[in-house]
């Protein structure tokens, strides 16, 4: 699925992505989980019935009644660089953390898999009525890719499937591994030690946040 809005990216923005694809997407998660996922060597598709935000919920509803599908299942990343929003949302804590994979190689896994994939556009005003929900979209698959407008500073990106799913990683899909500068430097070494032992990559400390609260 194609950004309906590309055209309005900056220049810094659309450098971001090459032949329609996100050069890098980054997940946001917990030390906890990402100890799974790299255990595991994948992801596991949410149940969109779990989505926090009401709209959101109401539009996979909408989707499910248009399509005759009793499940839908999401998982999210960022097309975007590392923000200060994303932190504060998905990994807001001192055991928050992201993994940086390589946009190409977790499409062609989600090729393999039947798992469709694509940029979120944020759309203003489809209030929560089913009717006026399938109404609003002449492509109904557009559905699952869409987002109110508030949450447009997310430049999230989807997979979503129909049936219960795993998308499958591999460790040279990923291109850095990087946690919270909320976490102290002792604490730090001792989670990198953990995550050496089952990934041997690049794995770094942000300093994002911290140069915010200095700043």
């Amino acid at each position: 699925m194609k950004m309906d809005n590309y055209n309005d990216l900056t220049e810094r923005q659309k450098g971001l992505f090459e032949n329609d694809i996100p050069k890098i997407l980054r997940h946001y998660t917990k030390l906890p989980c990402l100890l799974k996922i790299l255990e595991s060597q994948k992801f596991k598709l949410s149940d969109t019935d779990n989505f926090n935000d009401p709209k959101d919920k109401a539009w996979s509803n909408a989707y499910k009644k248009a399509t005759d599908s009793k499940k839908l299942y999401t998982l999210c990343f960022t097309w975007e660089t590392e923000l200060i929003h994303h932190w504060n949302t998905y990994a807001g804590d001192k055991f928050g953390c992201y993994l940086a994979f390589n946009g190409a190689d977790l499409i062609q896994s989600a090729k393999e898999k039947n798992i469709k994939y694509g940029c979120v556009n944020y759309i203003k005003n489809i209030k929560t009525n089913s009717g006026n929900i399938l109404a609003s979209f002449e492509d109904k698959e557009k559905i699952p890719f869409s987002k109110a407008w508030a949450y447009r500073c997310e430049h999230e990106y989807r997979f979503v499937s129909t049936e219960e799913k795993t998308l499958d990683i591999k460790f040279d899909h990923i291109r850095q591994i990087v946690i919270t500068s909320k976490m102290d430097d002792d604490l730090f070494d001792f989670y990198k030690d953990k995550i050496e032992k089952i990934y041997k990559g690049r794995i770094s400390h942000s300093s994002l946040e911290e140069e915010i609260e200095e700043g």
